[in-house]
């Protein structure tokens, strides 16, 4: 008898797991899974990939997630596209369970419990003001399993387990150190007693300014135009609106528990505007000049994903207690809008392609119709290279080459720089090989050579082909005489280069 309740919350967090999987959605191989799909792929198929595959190893090589998926596939035999669904779905579920546990800790009324797990369920895609990342993925992130874990540490902190917030703590690094290490600072915040001292913070930089390692200055300054979300200084004010207004709202929070909240609310709502505060401090530090440049990609601001997750945990709760109450045509009102304009803002996002990118489902995007052409009917020592913007163009949809044609490619300017810039902060901490310092010099020769794409006549593809050994391209114009092209769909081609 005692289980039912929570048999009843379990099911109620299914559901506003699926009702989350409706609004926001779900694609396969988009954006970062265009660097983590192809490591998981080759994990289980060893043949793949023949060139270049530290564009995605210089970042999987500090998480265990590829290899724990890869296990995953190889133990259950089910495909990876549906492992990675099933689990995307179980993401959302620990998310929002998290979510109920810190919720029950932190209110009393039941309707502030269901209305702040709500509030976060509507707005799992919101983005993060400017620092290019949503509080959920749409699709399975190592950062979505570290966020699971932190909300369950700070549940196992707010009771004061710290054997099992340890041991959580101890998964999650292992799938996202980054984000886990943001989770962790805030648990430390939520557990240690604030002092009479003034709060100080250290942060060591490099013994030197400059980038240095052999990289050229026009190197780092392409690389540093696409990452202008490491640089909250180069935000414009209305980002800025996105940092501070948070911070306000949760000081004005931290004196309303006892209106019928708790001590954990006015406990977790300060201690998240201290953490707040700190990390904005550190941002501003590390990008507000060249000392500390090679260290911006430790991207302090990543913490407001956190933030603005358990930031609206508690807005949500407030609303639920003080406006919405036990009044169905309340929730509506304010829900159903909301979720509306959610599921709004992810077509948009993702216009040519399935709102749910169900697994094994054919697709009517002729992005990935040539992507699939190209995995069946091409060697997998096949060496490609695309325009190096594709992933921006219209009807790609941001899906990754790599990750969903499973063929090795050239560099691309919108996700392979990201791992670039991650491997210049590797170098600068000690924590790259030679060859991964030598990334940013292999980027840059990729794009100067790939420099004027769409005017490509066939001489330029044949010096593609001698300097770098590409043997095939994705051409989204017409082809240049004397290229067979055995795949077209009115939209693409895939040429073989004679």
């Amino acid at each position: 008898m005692r289980d039912r309740p929570f048999i009843r919350e379990i099911i109620v967090v299914l559901l506003l797991s699926a009702a989350a999987l409706l609004v926001h959605g779900y694609h396969l191989g988009i954006e970062d899974e265009a660097i983590y799909l192809p490591a998981i792929k080759q994990h289980l198929d060893p043949g793949l990939y023949r060139f270049n595959t530290l564009f995605f190893e210089a970042q999987t090589k500090f998480t265990l997630y590829d290899e724990t998926i890869a296990i995953l596939v190889r133990a259950t035999s089910v495909p990876v596209e549906f492992v990675l669904f099933g689990l995307h779905f179980l993401t959302i579920f620990l998310v929002l369970l998290g979510c109920f546990l810190i919720s029950r800790e932190c209110f009393r009324d039941r309707c502030a419990q269901w209305a702040s797990v709500a509030l976060v369920a509507a707005l799992l895609t919101i983005p993060v003001t400017g620092t290019a990342l949503y509080i959920l993925d749409q699709h399975l992130h190592p950062r979505s399993l570290s966020t699971a874990a932190t909300l369950f540490v700070i549940v196992c902190v707010l009771k004061r387990r710290y054997v099992s917030a340890a041991l959580i703590s101890l998964a999650g690094v292992a799938v996202h150190p980054q984000m886990m290490f943001y989770g962790l600072m805030f648990a430390v915040f939520l557990a240690v007693k604030p002092s009479s001292g003034a709060a100080r913070a250290d942060f060591a930089g490099p013994a030197a300014p400059g980038i240095g390692y052999g990289m050229s200055p026009e190197t780092w300054d392409r690389i540093v135009s696409t990452r202008t979300h490491h640089y909250p200084l180069k935000w414009p004010w209305y980002e800025w609106l996105g940092i501070l207004g948070p911070l306000a709202f949760l000081c004005w929070f931290g004196n309303l528990w006892s209106t019928g909240g708790s001590p954990a609310f006015a406990r977790m709502c300060r201690r998240l505007a201290a953490f707040g505060v700190l990390n904005v401090l550190a941002a501003m530090a590390l990008t507000g000049g060249p000392y500390f440049q090679g260290l911006a990609n430790l991207q302090p601001m990543r913490s407001y994903q956190l933030l603005y997750l358990l930031f609206f945990l508690m807005a949500g709760g407030l609303i639920g207690e003080w406006v919405l109450k036990n009044k169905p045509i309340r929730w509506a009102i304010l829900f159903l809008p909301m979720c509306l304009g959610m599921f709004l803002a992810q077509r948009s996002e993702f216009p040519a392609s399935p709102h749910i990118e169900l697994p094994g489902t054919a697709s009517g995007n002729p992005w990935l119709q040539t992507f699939d052409w190209i995995r069946r009917n091409t060697p997998q020592d096949a060496y490609f290279a695309l325009d190096p913007y594709y992933m921006r163009s219209p009807g790609a949809d941001y899906h990754g080459f790599r990750a969903l044609a499973e063929r090795s490619s050239m560099a691309d300017f919108t996700k392979d720089v990201a791992v670039v810039a991650l491997s210049v902060t590797a170098v600068k901490i000690k924590a790259a090989g030679i060859a991964q310092s030598e990334l940013p010099k292999v980027w840059m020769d990729h794009m100067n050579a790939l420099d004027g794409w769409k005017n490509f006549t066939l001489e330029d593809f044949k010096r593609l082909k001698e300097r770098f050994g590409v043997s095939w391209v994705v051409l989204e114009n017409s082809c240049p005489n004397g290229m067979p092209c055995p795949y077209e769909n009115g939209r693409l081609r895939v040429c073989r280069i004679p």
